[in-house]
This record gives structure tokens, sequence and C-alpha cells, in this order.
């Protein structure tokens, strides 16, 4: 019966996934071996690029922005992994979007009711019917957990004659945090079953990589922001600053709580009263716990509420220390953009920032759950004035050397040769 419907119909998938059938083969009983790929293409026009991936994310579009920058293509097709509320829309080159109706509330209704529905199995079905019409070259995966999975159920199915390169591009946890993950592990070991290409921002992924079956290439640090178009920032003296900006995530990842808990040891043992405390993309929990701080202890911390890209910048322009936590990261756009307005940036340890950042030097590299380290690095962060102001001078040198837009763009037509 699975076999009739994957041959026959598959249209019929969406009414059968949860009448008890799954019409999706599995990896093994199809098609075993890969797929063969297309000679290389030579110019922008041969190229024809399906992404799968977070629409309404900036991260995206910076990357897609990055295409048009290189001349990679002159037009690129994405598949959302999300739900969308909006067209992606670039002035510099043309994206065309699933679905190519009006995107917004109905869509996104529509997304969650057929995801609730089928597990989001009819993602697979209709990205299976979209590479089988467009015919890519590229068929490219931003992030594991919300844009690979996808592709697993289709991989080796009968009907899909996907010819060319399949590229992995991981944000940053997908591997090191989620291969943890019992649930999770059998999905990322499919997903290396078939990736071609696979970039990554740490270069400690291959290993991990290759644990689970990767036989690829294998591409490290590619940036999914790219790189920062100008790096000649006009900023405050960094000592001058009275400022601490916290990056208020606290979820599977962030530890933000852990941030708070620093801040209020450091209160109990100098005085902070002189210094504001803000923090953005706060987590309700986080909220829960600085108005506590700010009601009981008479910390001076305020929750900044959602705002325009261009707005918190101003405010990371006007901070003395950038604190951000995590248990498992990749480039930390916010720690990248601090750094670029002179902050002096304490991040986890787990992520690239050892890359870009001399421990007590240039920055602070952090066990995220120890406390006391914590703490101890943004006292210094607060008392000393010449190391902050030092750092703040060779930080933006540290990133003209190693994330600026041109290298990026290097990087980026690497990963579509």
């Amino acid at each position: 019966m699975k076999e009739l419907l994957a041959k026959r119909s598959l249209l019929l998938h969406l009414v059968m996934l949860r009448l008890g059938v799954n019409a999706f083969p599995n990896l093994s009983e199809t098609n075993p071996e890969a797929p063969s790929q297309r000679p290389p293409v030579s110019n922008a026009k041969e190229r024809k690029i399906l992404i799968v991936g977070m629409s309404e994310s900036p991260h995206l579009y910076t990357w897609i922005e990055g295409i048009a920058d290189s001349g990679i293509a002159d037009k690129v097709w994405l598949f959302p992994s999300d739900l969308p509320l909006g067209k992606l829309k670039s002035s510099k080159i043309k994206v065309i979007e699933f679905p190519y109706i009006f995107i917004g509330i109905p869509t996104k209704l529509i997304f969650r009711i057929l995801d609730l529905i089928t597990n989001r199995l009819w993602r697979s079905y209709f990205l299976l019917r979209e590479i089988n019409r467009i015919r890519p070259t590229h068929l490219h995966f931003h992030e594991t957990q919300h844009g690979a999975y996808i592709y697993n159920p289709i991989a080796k199915h009968p009907k899909n004659k996907f010819v060319g390169t399949i590229i992995l591009s991981t944000w940053g946890s997908d591997l090191i945090a989620f291969g943890k993950i019992e649930s999770h592990l059998p999905k990322i070991q499919q997903v290396m079953s078939w990736v071609n290409l696979l970039t990554s921002e740490r270069k400690e992924d291959e290993q991990i990589a290759l644990t689970n079956g990767f036989s690829g290439r294998f591409l490290a640090p590619i940036y999914i922001t790219i790189g920062r178009k100008n790096l000649d920032c006009d900023f405050k003296k960094t000592s001058d600053r009275s400022s601490v900006i916290v990056k208020g995530y606290q979820d599977t990842h962030g530890r933000a709580l852990n941030a708070l808990a620093s801040i209020e040891l450091l209160a109990e043992e100098i005085d902070i009263s002189k210094f504001t405390f803000k923090v953005f993309s706060a987590s309700k929990p986080v909220k829960q716990r600085s108005k506590i701080m700010r009601k009981e202890l008479g910390i001076d911390i305020e929750i900044l509420p959602r705002m325009p890209k261009s707005i918190l910048m101003r405010h990371f322009a006007e901070s003395r220390v950038y604190l951000g936590l995590a248990m498992s990261d990749g480039l930390s756009t916010s720690m990248v953009e601090a750094m670029s307005y002179g902050a002096f940036p304490i991040q986890s340890e787990n992520s690239a920032a050892p890359e870009f950042l001399i421990n007590e030097f240039t920055g602070g590299v952090v066990d995220p759950l120890n406390i006391r380290e914590i703490t101890n690095l943004l006292r210094i962060a607060l008392q000393n004035n010449e190391l902050v102001d030092q750092a703040a001078s060779l930080n933006v040198e540290r990133l003209q050397a190693k994330y600026n837009w041109d290298i990026g763009l290097k990087r980026l037509a690497e990963v579509y040769e």
C-alpha cells in the first residue's frame, strides 16, 4: 500500500498521514544510492538556488542579500520552514517565495494547521513537488531542525528527481546541542547521510558531523550573517559609558537568568548604582526576575521593548559591556554588533567567541553556568577603564580582519562552487 501511494499519487499523502499510514517509504526501502550530481555551473543564469529556511529570520535575509551582492545568482527560490507573515523582499535580487500567493495571517494559520495535522510532513510533500518543478542546481537548507529535517522523508523517495548539490548551513546549536538529545540523534544521522556540503560557524562541528555519518565536504567558518558592511563606527569612548546591555533569551539554549544572577552577586560585592542594565529580547522569566531585582534589590535594570534594529544599535553604542550567555551558539550576531560599537563583550565559551576574543583582554569567554566566573569578568569590565578602551580599539580591528562584508562574500561564493 505504501509503495503504491508513493509511486502513484503523492497527493494522497496528506489524507493518509493521520489515518495511520505514512505514505513516505523509509529511507532504507527505496533508492539506496545517493543521487548523481550535475556538472558545476559557471554563471548566475545557470544557477538555480532553492533555499529552505526561516523566511522571517534577518539572518536568512542577510544571506540572500549576500547572494545578490556577489552576483552568484540573479534570483533565488525560497521554501519557508517557519510560519511566514510576509513576503521576503529584496531590491537587489528576485526572491520567489512559496506559496506564490498573498502571505499573511491566513497563510500562517493554514501552515500551522497543516503542521499540527501532518506533523509537518506536508512540507516534505510540497518541497518534493517544488524540487521537481524548479529543478534547482543547489538545494540549500538553512538550519537543521526546522529546515533539513523536512527533507528526511523524501531524501530517497522514488519520485525525488533532484540532481545537484545539497547544502546544509548550521546556525550554531544544530549539532552540538541537539546531537545530545536522544530523540533528535536519529534525525541528525539521517541528515548527515544525504548532505553533500556542510557549512558551520565553528570548525569543531566537523567532528560531530563525522561521528554521525557525514562523508561530504565541510566548510568552516561560514558565518550566516556574512559580515558587516561598515566597520568605521564613530562611538562614544567605552570607559565613559554607564550601561550594560544583556541578551535576554532564557530557553533551550539561552541562559539570561544566569546573567541576571551574576549581576545580583556583583551588587552584593561592589557599588553598581551608577550603572544601568538594559535587557533586550527578554523571555518571560527574565522579565519577571528583572522586576524583582529592580523593586526588591534596588538594581537599575530595565527591559527594552521590541524596537527596530537601528534603534537597538543605539543602545549598543551607549553600552560599556555586552553580556550574552547560551549553552551553545555559533557566532552571536549581537556579540559582533556590540564589538563593532565598542562594548566590551562577554560571551559563552561554547560558541564562535573564542575565534574573536582573547579572554580578559579583548572580552570575556565564560562558562554560561559558572556564575562566579561571569561575575568576576563583569566586575573587571566595569572597573577597568583602560581595559575596555583598549579592547574596543582591538575588537574593531579584529572584525575588519575577520568579519567584513567582502570577506563574507568570498566565503559565500565557495558554498555555491
